[in-house]
């Protein structure tokens, strides 16, 4: 009968038997010690992570919620706002859609939903405004002239 020898973590170990049952456990050998090669280099942590990287997960971390939007532009006069502001408040430095596009677009998104809550809560419409700056907009809001109410009304 054939015998299989192996170490595994510096312990040995002997199988025995048929010539089919030891290339068996030798195959399913080979494919865990190379599951477990790809788990080891997969679980990297956020200490061996570059600079960048760190950076990134520290400004995903960070990011502010739709809620915390609100309050923040509830906070402005006329809620006036535009997304360098957001950066620099929330994130403590300016974001671009070319450095982090995912986060950019997400907090772009969260943004617009931001936007959507106060305009049904105040009865208005945010309205964009061009800046000195290329491809800034700087959002305002105005009130409508008369609630929203009064509009869906029916006549008695």
């Amino acid at each position: 009968m054939p015998k299989l020898r192996f170490k595994i973590y510096e312990q040995e170990f002997e199988a025995e038997g048929t010539e089919e049952e030891i290339l068996s456990l030798y195959d399913r050998l080979c494919t865990h010690m190379d599951e477990l090669k790809i788990a080891e280099s997969n679980s990297v942590n956020l200490a061996t992570l570059d600079a960048e990287a760190r950076a990134y997960a520290g400004l995903s971390l960070s990011m502010p919620t739709v809620e915390q939007l609100v309050s923040f532009i509830l906070s402005k006069p006329k809620y006036e706002h535009d997304i360098v502001e957001i950066e620099n408040h929330f994130l403590k430095k300016r974001i671009t859609s070319r450095d982090n596009p995912s986060l950019y677009r997400k907090l772009s998104f969260d943004l617009q939903k931001a936007r959507k809550v106060i305009e049904t809560q105040k009865a208005g419409e945010f309205v964009q405004h061009a800046t000195p700056s290329k491809n800034l907009k700087n959002y305002v809001f105005k009130p409508l002239s008369r609630p929203l109410t009064e509009v869906y009304e029916k006549p008695s």
